[in-house]
C-alpha cells in the first residue's frame, strides 16, 4: 500500500503546472468578463503575450516538472525574457500608413479578403464611387501590407494582409510599453455584389456592412470587441465566428432574418421578433421578405448579442 501511495505522488509530481494553470487563469478571467469586472482588453493582453505559454512548456519539459524550485525557476526565466522583449526596439517603433485604393476598371462583381493581424478595424460603404474599395492601413516596424488584386471576367478579387518577420512588433506584455496604435479604415464599394471574408486580429473591429450589396459574409472575431452592422437590402448569407471577447450584430430595420446558432464557451442571446425552432430563430416573413439574411452564429469565448 505504501508502495502504491509513493507511485501516486511521483505522478502527481510528474504532473504539468503550466496548463492547469493557463486553464485557471482563463476561468477566472472569463467569469470576471461575465460579471462585468473586466472589460475586452484583457483579452487583447492575453492574445499579446500568448507566445510565453509556449516557453514555459518549453522550460517545462526541459527542466522537469513538479518541483517547486524548478518552478520558481521557470517564473524567474519568464520574467526576464518579458523585460527584453519589452526593451527590444521593435515593440516602440513608429507605424507606417499606407494608402489602398483598387478601380473597378469594368468589374461588376468583387471578392475581398481581409486578413489582419493587431490593430483597429473599421470597415463602411463608398456611395458615388468608381472605387472598389479605398481607405489606409496602419503597419508597425517590421510588418507590412501585401495587396493582391486582380480582375478576371468582370469579377474583382482583393486579398489584404499583413505578415510580420519581427516577433517583437507585436509582442507586449499585459499593455506595458508603448506599442504603436494600428488602423485599417476602409470603405467598400456600394454598387455591385461583394462577398467578403473578413478575419479580424487582436483590437476593436466595426464593420457596417448596411449599404453594401454583402451577398456572402464570412467574419471571423479574433480577440476584441466586434460591432457588425448586416446589410439592409438584397439577400445576405453570414456567417460569424466568434473569437475572445465581446460581439454585437446589427440587424438593420425591415431586413427578414433566418438566424442558426451553436454556442461555445460564452452566451449567444438574441433579440428581437423570432420564432425559435431547436436552434434557429426566424422572422414571420423570412421566405416572402425582400430583404432577408441568413445568419450562422458560432459562438466563442465571450458573449454574442444579435439585435433584430
Amino acid at each position: 500500500m505504501a508502495d502504491l501511495g509513493d507511485n501516486g505522488q511521483k505522478r502527481r509530481r510528474k504532473s504539468s503546472i503550466v496548463l492547469p494553470s493557463v486553464l485557471i487563469l482563463l476561468g477566472i478571467l472569463l467569469l470576471l468578463y461575465n460579471l462585468g469586472l473586466v472589460d475586452w482588453n484583457v483579452w487583447v493582453a492575453i492574445a499579446r503575450f500568448w507566445p510565453i505559454i509556449l516557453i514555459a512548456l518549453g522550460l517545462e519539459l526541459i527542466l522537469g516538472r513538479g518541483s517547486i524550485s524548478r518552478s520558481v525557476l521557470i517564473i524567474i526565466i519568464l520574467v526576464i525574457i518579458s523585460g527584453l522583449a519589452l526593451r527590444h526596439p521593435g515593440a516602440r517603433g513608429a507605424i507606417t500608413r499606407t494608402r489602398v485604393e483598387k478601380p473597378l476598371s469594368g468589374a461588376t462583381s468583387a471578392e475581398i479578403e481581409i486578413n489582419m493581424g493587431v490593430g483597429a478595424l473599421y470597415l463602411s460603404s463608398l456611395p458615388d464611387s468608381s472605387d472598389l474599395i479605398s481607405g489606409t492601413v496602419d503597419t508597425a516596424v517590421g510588418e507590412w501590407l501585401t495587396q493582391n488584386f486582380n480582375i478576371t471576367a468582370n469579377n474583382a478579387r482583393l486579398v489584404l494582409s499583413t505578415e510580420n518577420k519581427d516577433f517583437f512588433a507585436n509582442f507586449n506584455f499585459f499593455g506595458l510599453g508603448a506599442q504603436p496604435a494600428r488602423k485599417w479604415d476602409l470603405s467598400l464599394n456600394e454598387s455591385i455584389p461583394i462577398s467578403l471574408d473578413i478575419r479580424t486580429g487582436v483590437g476593436e473591429a466595426r464593420i457596417d456592412l448596411e449599404r453594401v450589396l454583402a451577398t456572402d459574409v464570412e467574419v471571423r472575431t479574433g480577440v476584441g470587441k466586434t460591432d457588425l452592422t448586416l446589410p439592409a437590402t438584397g439577400h445576405s448569407k453570414v456567417t460569424l465566428s466568434g473569437g475572445i471577447g465581446e460581439t454585437i450584430i446589427h440587424i438593420p430595420r425591415g431586413v427578414a432574418a433566418r438566424i442558426h446558432t451553436k454556442t461555445g464557451i460564452g452566451s449567444v442571446q438574441i433579440y428581437g421578433n423570432y420564432t425559435r425552432i431547436n436552434n434557429e430563430y426566424v422572422s414571420p416573413d423570412f421566405n416572402t421578405a425582400e430583404n432577408r439574411v441568413d445568419l450562422e452564429v458560432k459562438g466563442g469565448i465571450g458573449s454574442i448579442r444579435i439585435q433584430g
